[in-house]
């Protein structure tokens, strides 16, 4: 090939090479270009979660609002209209407000639009009156502590969105404690010892009402001390003070010693107690409810003498000797104090009883020598 051929052939390729840098800056071809895809209309759709709906008339609703593609969109639109009160956002498709009549279920199409097009879907929503309310409390039977504030008793209720209109108590609660009138809690702090009562709250809405029943007994408590000691305990005030440094000993409260010597302290002077003028800085209260320490069950009543003889529950879970000196008719036993609780000697006796024991035999088991260590009654008072 000669020269002259070789310069027309390389002139040839240079505009080639040319035309294709042209058309690729132009957008005429390349990848850059504009395809058919990209100018393809974009239709929105339009869905919602939550659909079949059922609302409550007279409580505003949670906005539902939908997922939509597409953009720009022109309006939204719904067939057949929406509940009385129910408004669709005419851009956003959202839906909102508080129906004020009934509906039964009711099919409704919802449609999105923009430039490109329509979107449809379709939702049910039914409009009822709300239901009654309900109130429950959990963890009854409730034992609570005379003269000590008490843990609120909160109530669990369902409303359906309205508002509570009133909280009633029947019959009234222990003196001391009080119901909320507008949710229902109960709080305070009992005054009296109050027997196991049942008690119904009544909670009431604008669309009814709606009962619970709870139990409730108050008293005081008696616990038995970690510590077994000898029978040397100080005296009656050795003894009390002993239940007020006790580690079993709650929070609260004041304590003192179940036992008695005849002078310092004394619940019977004759056989059972005729009445309580006979009590000597006596602990057990007439007529007074007794309950564990952990306020899980009920002991007993003080009897109308003061004496602690009718029991449902052992004071100690456990079968525990406790010192008392008692003889069983509840006098003082004249040989049963460890010589008014200041001896310790094995010669001498004291007079115990057993926690576990729900009779007699919880203040009167049996003598045992005073160099025997055994634990003591504490009684809150």
């Amino acid at each position: 090939m000669n020269r002259k051929k070789l310069n027309a052939i390389q002139a040839m390729l240079a505009i080639t090479l040319l035309l294709f840098v042209a058309c690729k800056s132009d957008g005429s071809e390349g990848g850059t270009a504009t395809t058919a895809s990209d100018t393809e209309k974009k239709t929105p759709t339009i869905s919602y979660t939550g659909s079949p709906y059922t609302f409550y008339t007279n409580v505003a609703i949670s906005t539902q609002t939908p997922t939509i593609t597409g953009s720009n969109i022109t309006g939204c639109s719904i067939a057949p209209t929406l509940p009385t009160g129910l408004t669709l956002n005419a851009t956003t498709c959202a839906i909102s407000g508080t129906a004020t009549a009934t509906q039964v279920a009711t099919t409704h199409t919802v449609t999105v639009t923009n430039a490109d097009g329509n979107g449809t879907t379709t939702i049910s929503v039914t409009v009822t009156t709300p239901p009654a309310p309900t109130v429950s409390y959990s963890g009854s039977p409730f034992i609570l502590v005379m003269g000590q504030a008490m843990t609120a008793i909160n109530a669990s209720l369902s409303l359906s969105g309205l508002s509570v209109t009133g909280c009633t108590v029947s019959p009234a609660l222990p003196s001391g404690m009080s119901i909320s009138n507008t949710t229902c809690n109960i709080t305070g702090t009992p005054t009296v010892s109050a027997n196991a009562t049942s008690h119904t709250i009544t909670v009431s809405t604008s669309s009814g009402s709606g009962t619970a029943t709870i139990s409730i007994l108050t008293g005081k408590r008696i616990f038995v001390t970690a510590t077994a000691y000898n029978g040397n305990l100080g005296g009656i005030s050795g003894a009390d003070a002993k239940c007020a440094s006790d580690t079993n000993k709650p929070a609260t409260g004041t304590y003192k010693a179940y036992i008695i010597d005849g002078t310092n302290r004394r619940v019977c002077s004759v056989n059972w107690c005729s009445d309580a003028s006979q009590f000597v800085d006596w602990v057990t209260t007439p007529n007074r409810n007794y309950i564990r320490a952990d306020q899980s069950l009920l002991i007993g009543q003080g009897g109308p003498n003061g004496i602690l003889s009718s029991m449902t529950n052992g004071i100690g879970a456990a079968t525990s000797s406790v010192w008392t000196g008692f003889y069983l008719s509840y006098t003082t036993a004249s040989s049963g104090s460890c010589n008014e609780w200041t001896s310790s000697s094995a010669a001498v006796n004291g007079n115990k009883g057993d926690a576990q024991s729900t009779g007699n035999t919880h203040f009167n088991d049996s003598p045992v020598a005073c160099n025997n260590t055994v634990r003591l009654y504490c009684v809150e008072q």
